[in-house]
């Protein structure tokens, strides 16, 4: 039986611009197969909350 795949989140922040630019799907999707979790960090909120 094997191993389940080991996951890991990663927080990012970006203007809104940059986000729209760089966060894309294909990122997203490739990150998450490979077990990273792309989490978008608001600013607005405490990161403890996040």
């Amino acid at each position: 039986m094997a191993e389940p795949m080991r996951r890991f989140g990663v927080g990012y922040t970006f203007v809104p611009k940059k986000r729209q630019s760089f966060i894309q799907v294909s990122l997203v999707n490739l990150a998450r197969e490979t077990g990273i979790d792309l989490i978008c960090i608001d600013m607005d909120k405490p990161l403890v909350d996040e």
